[in-house]
């Protein structure tokens, strides 16, 4: 197998779900505001895998490689390409499938439990998730399943999760994300700064990674070894 994962920022790597896809097979990495084209075509990889970032989904004029990049997950969810959005990369999928996208009402940043649907349940990558599990958030935008997808866990603030047909997920937490990938990004000038304009004391977070993280590391393991027979079994279909 060959997955294409789409890295926007240095500090937004692979992270928990690393392993599992190398173990799996190759990887190749895409950072479209360096190259405006993939390394392949998009619909030849096993899988896509999109990751978060500082920059907006809706940004074009300040951030012109969005708009390649959204067509290129496009290409890849009308070729059933097995996809799976994080964070920004969630929102870039509905935004690519037709969804809504925007800002959101109230900013999520930090450790918060996820309510899990019914649908989840069954989900061939969400299914293994426990239901109130906590996830990290760091996000000021929002999307809305897309037309043709249904709805898998949320928060009292926004959709967390959703399934687009039968080969795309879109996930707004940071599955992710360890205690190393967060550490880098509250002590960076640009995470310190987000969070003094919210607000947000990082003390919390900082104690809350120490609790969680040894369970969300596991939990983003399982969700990215499900991703990985997903994709094969919708490659051999």
């Amino acid at each position: 197998m060959r997955f294409l994962v789409v890295q926007h920022d240095d500090d937004t790597p692979l992270g928990s779900l690393g392993e599992p896809l190398a173990a799996a097979g190759a990887i190749d990495h895409w950072l479209p505001q360096r190259d405006p084209s993939p390394p392949g075509p998009v619909e030849a990889y096993s899988g896509l895998v999109i990751l978060g970032g500082v920059t907006h989904p809706d940004q074009d004029e300040e951030f012109p490689w969005l708009l390649p990049e959204v067509d290129a997950i496009r290409t890849a969810l009308e070729h059933r390409t097995p996809t799976l959005g994080v964070c920004l990369g969630g929102q870039l999928v509905a935004r690519a499938a037709g969804g809504y996208i925007g800002p959101a009402e109230d900013s999520e940043i930090g450790w918060y439990p996820i309510e899990l649907n019914e649908d989840a349940a069954g989900d061939p990558v969400l299914g293994g998730l426990q239901n109130g599990f906590h996830a990290f958030e760091w996000h000021h935008y929002r999307f809305e399943p897309p037309p043709g997808a249904v709805a898998l866990a949320s928060t009292p603030r926004a959709c967390q999760a959703y399934r687009y047909r039968d080969h795309a997920w879109g996930l707004q937490f940071h599955i992710e994300a360890d205690a190393t990938i967060l550490t880098s990004w509250l002590d960076s000038p640009e995470g310190e700064a987000d969070l003094r304009h919210h607000g947000v004391d990082d003390a919390p977070i900082r104690s809350d990674t120490t609790r969680h993280e040894a369970a969300y590391v596991a939990a983003a393991t399982d969700l990215a070894e499900r991703f990985v027979r997903a994709a094969a079994a919708l490659r051999q279909a």
